[in-house]
């Protein structure tokens, strides 16, 4: 959705111009009229999603005030699109009256002169008499949050300050409340005077509940007559742990990924620590990481050391300080003992292979097993403990099968590792080989399109590179019609890995705040994937 997308104000028997784009995508769609994320009316109940806009009169009966937003769907139901922001609907201004004139066929009124019977009328020529002033149209009532700003990030155990613009009459009261799609979450106060300003207390964690949410905040006149819907808002924990959970079992040998959350900035930077059962240190696994909160998890790899003992240990995430700590328990064991027949070996896919989706690939391996034997191949999680798809069900055991590989969309991820296990069809022989990478030559993980970067501020963008590239990287910015920008970096390497490449990016203050696409390419250009996200100026809470 392009337009209306936030922010636009609307007479009632205006035209708008409603305007998306859609990529790809074509066949009959449908535009709707949202009120606080509810359909009101239909604006085209079938439109042609490739033409990319519409024209709609707004009906003289639809309710004034703001919270209105438009959405685009296909027939399906599969693509969906809706206003970033809300936008008003009101009447227009008055027009000014013209002066007062004669009704037609009447004459102006005549001066007379003299006294007595013996007078004269002259007729004075008519004057232009300047327009009558008219009182301002009433401005239609509206409400407008200032505060939380789109994309902020509010932290459990700590009060924090709603602000709003309104318009409404003095003596009003507004409720604000918590949104999750076209629910409320929760009433965060059933009635407040329109001061402009409410301070809310906050939740605990255990009022809360959960690590992180993210909600829109919604603030209505009591009476319902105005309702506005704010902008991505995410609430939790200020620290709390993604993985490893209780239920994880991490072997030696083996690389994982502790991934955890600091939502708001912490006091200080954030130390990893591995803990033993009864949470006294055993190792610092990192120190001195940022202390710069995110609503997306931070992660760190870590391969488990033969020599830890199996049992139950404690992962740790807290600031230097100690201010705020987070930690879980988890269990160590022994490396998972693979079936490996001397009779199979895998010789393709090697140990920490890549390969990319949209390209054949080749199984190779050696085997003593009598000629007339028949093999199949599977796919297995990256533990070798649990099936994951069959490659192919019985096939000569010749020692090559070449496979057609996975398109972007078969595979249905960006990266994924796995290893490969080859049987007889009995199950006889078995063997498990050695993990590998598959996912797209290029992956974009950040921004994606409900991020608002804003202006001054640095940010990471992480993209994984599975395979080697043909070509350097280069990462460009691109405005909302996709014409470049400005180039971020180019000339970055190409080898190909299963860790995240990142590259930090402070936006720039000259940018005009609205929306961008970030987009990874190969110099080249055989290789590219792109994302919209949203600029915007410092948050002001």
């Amino acid at each position: 959705m392009l337009s209306p997308n936030g922010g636009e104000t609307y007479a009632h028997g205006s035209r708008v111009q409603v305007q998306w784009r859609a990529d790809g995508i074509s066949g009959p769609g449908a535009v709707h009229l949202l009120l606080s994320g509810r359909k009101v009316a239909d604006i085209a109940v079938s439109v042609n999603l490739s033409q990319g806009r519409t024209s709609w009169r707004i009906p003289d009966n639809i309710q004034a005030g703001g919270g209105y937003t438009v959405r685009i769907q296909s027939r399906d139901g599969k693509y969906v699109d809706t206003s970033d922001q809300t936008f008003i609907i009101g009447t227009a201004a008055g027009a000014r009256l013209p002066a007062a004139r004669p009704e037609r066929g009447q004459r102006p009124a005549a001066a007379t002169t003299g006294t007595g019977t013996n007078t004269e009328t002259t007729t004075e020529p008519e004057a232009e008499q300047p327009a009558a002033a008219t009182e301002p149209a009433p401005a239609t009532p509206a409400l407008s949050f200032i505060s939380p700003a789109s994309s902020a990030r509010w932290c459990t155990n700590q009060p924090h300050e709603y602000r709003w613009q309104s318009n409404l009459p003095a003596g009003s009261n507004v409720r604000i409340e918590w949104m999750m799609g076209d629910q409320v979450w929760r009433t965060i106060v059933a009635s407040t005077p329109d001061t402009g300003s409410y301070v809310w207390a906050g939740y605990t964690d255990a009022q809360f509940g959960s690590g992180m949410g993210s909600f829109r905040p919604r603030i209505s006149a009591t009476d319902n007559s105005v309702v506005h819907l704010g902008a991505t808002l995410h609430f939790g924990k200020p620290l709390w742990i993604n993985a490893p959970q209780s239920n994880h079992t991490w072997r030696q040998g083996s690389q994982y990924n502790f991934r955890w959350t600091q939502l708001c900035d912490l006091t200080a930077p954030a130390v990893l620590e591995l803990l033993d059962s009864n949470q006294q240190p055993v190792l610092t696994l990192a120190d001195g990481l940022t202390a710069t909160g995110h609503h997306i998890a931070r992660s760190q790899a870590w391969t488990v050391p033969d020599t830890l003992e199996p049992g139950t240990y404690y992962f740790r995430v807290r600031s230097a300080d100690n201010q705020l700590a987070s930690s879980g328990s988890f269990k160590i064991a022994n490396p998972v003992s693979f079936p490996v027949s001397p009779d199979l070996t895998f010789t393709s896919p090697a140990k920490d292979a890549g390969w990319c989706t949209n390209r054949p690939h080749e199984f190779r391996w050696n085997s003593t097993l009598p000629a007339d034997t028949r093999v199949k191949i599977d796919l297995m999680d990256a533990s070798g403990e649990t099936f994951w798809r069959s490659i192919v069900a019985d096939i000569p055991n010749n020692g090559s099968y070449a496979w057609a590989g996975y398109t972007d969309a078969q595979f249905g991820f960006g990266m994924g590792t796995l290893r490969p296990r080859i049987a007889t069809m009995d199950n006889g022989t078995i063997t498990v080989g050695e993990r590998f990478h598959i996912g797209k030559h290029l992956f974009l993980e950040a921004p994606k399109s409900n991020h608002t970067w804003r202006h001054g501020s640095s940010y990471d963008i992480l993209w994984t590179q599975v395979c080697d590239l043909p070509a350097p990287v280069v990462l460009e910015l691109l405005d909302a019609g996709k014409q470049p920008v400005a180039t971020i970096a180019s000339g970055l390497g190409t080898a190909g890995s299963s860790s995240r490449q990142i590259y930090k990016w402070t936006v720039p203050n000259t940018l005009v705040p609205g929306t961008y696409y970030l987009r990874v390419r190969t110099a080249d250009g055989q290789y590219m994937q792109e994302s919209s996200f949203t600029i915007a100026a410092p948050s002001q809470n």
